[in-house]
């Protein structure tokens, strides 16, 4: 937490017949031919030296084949943050995707979250998140698209290096909402609900009796004693 160590900012471009979220990549961070992570989608990610140097780093593309890039990792710029990891987005709904990540500084200002749609080279800073936090909420997207996201920390010296990227998709529906329920009779209880989407095919509905094992309303079940 805290500590400047020496860091490199290692990247991979996508190639020109993949989409980038098609491609996985694994990283072996002193090209001595162990594989140091698993494959991910990740291809920017950030990785601590423990010391200055130069260093071969070697690239695995699931698609292209492997290659190789000479980095030199010099000493840190003395007060600027350690930059936030383990990025992840999670799609909330058709509207909604939450962001969590690691805080790695303890002598931030902030974080500011960077957006782009698809894979796109354009990145635009969208929220600025203050000292210590770890998630946030992205709302009013589109339904049924591809968000990046990455994650800088920043103070009065400067920015940190992004952090891993993350992407998910919104669903291509948005769920009910405000659903109740009211007991009629001893056999009958009437539900109702919010339809939020206009090209929806029905509705599951689920229902629980002890609180947990949700069952498909009309499927037959048994009740274990």
């Amino acid at each position: 937490m805290g500590e400047n160590v020496p860091k490199i900012l290692t990247t991979y471009s996508m190639d020109s017949e993949n989409r980038l979220d098609e491609l996985q990549f694994r990283w072996d961070w002193d090209d001595d031919g162990n594989w140091d992570t698993d494959y991910s989608n990740n291809h920017v990610i950030v990785h601590p030296y423990s010391s200055t140097g130069h260093y071969m780093v070697k690239d695995l593309n699931d698609e292209t084949g492997t290659s190789s890039l000479e980095v030199i990792v010099l000493d840190p710029i003395d007060g600027v943050p350690v930059p936030p990891s383990s990025l992840k987005a999670i799609s909330g709904s058709g509207t909604q995707i939450n962001l969590t990540w690691n805080d790695n500084s303890d002598d931030e200002d902030g974080f500011r979250i960077e957006r782009n749609i698809g894979g796109a080279s354009e990145w635009s800073q969208v929220f600025e998140a203050s000292s210590n936090s770890t998630n946030i909420q992205d709302d009013g997207l589109s339904l049924s698209t591809l968000y990046y996201y990455r994650v800088k920390v920043y103070n009065d010296i400067g920015p940190s290096h992004n952090s891993n990227l993350a992407n998910t998709r919104t669903s291509a529906e948005l769920p009910p909402s405000n659903m109740e329920a009211e007991t009629v009779s001893s056999s009958e209880i009437d539900i109702a609900w919010t339809d939020n989407s206009d090209d929806e095919e029905g509705f599951n509905t689920f229902y629980t009796i002890r609180g947990t094992n949700f069952i498909l309303l009309g499927a037959p079940y048994v009740i274990l004693y």
